[in-house]
């Protein structure tokens, strides 16, 4: 019997607050030298451009991989403990949501493919916001944009998807 891969799965309530608090790293990291009157001396400075991007978004980069990885373990622990989970080797297609699928991997190298995927998703949206938060340098229109890009992504979530078994 399978226990507990198909709840850690199937479970996505963590990405919205995933999503969430990338915006909020966003607005901190980006917006901090335009609203505090820092900005104007950043780029008159020899290393204020290029430089100072860069290290931002390696930070950013680096804090959006922890995070997704911080919440896919505190996920993987509840489950865990909750449930305990059956041998990792097995093969995906045990698990109801995956009889179809055409690749033969195990619970744990799926585990780590939508990791990988997680955190590809994460670091687009980070940079997203981030280019909204350089371009524009206003937290409000960074949180509507921000969460309009969640939402559009809840809606592609939602939308039903074409099955030609039905």
């Amino acid at each position: 019997s399978i226990k507990g891969w198909g709840l850690y799965f199937t479970d996505n309530t963590s990405c919205f607050f995933v999503f969430a608090a990338i915006l909020i790293l966003c607005s901190v990291i980006y917006n901090q030298e335009q609203s505090s009157g820092f900005y104007p001396i950043l780029r008159i400075c020899r290393y204020g451009r290029l430089k100072t991007f860069v290290s931002k978004s390696s930070v950013l980069i680096i804090l959006t991989c922890s995070l997704i990885i911080g919440f896919a373990l505190e996920k993987f622990c509840i489950y865990g403990l909750m449930q305990g989970f059956s041998d990792g080797n097995n093969a995906i297609q045990i698990l109801p949501e995956f009889v179809k699928c055409p690749y033969r991997i195990t619970l744990i190298e799926y585990l780590l493919i939508s990791l990988g995927i997680q955190m590809l998703t994460g670091i687009v949206f980070s940079l997203i916001c981030a280019t909204i938060s350089v371009f524009l340098y206003n937290y409000v229109i960074l949180y509507i944009a921000g969460i309009g890009v969640i939402g559009a992504n809840l809606a592609l979530y939602l939308m039903p998807v074409y099955n030609p078994d039905n």
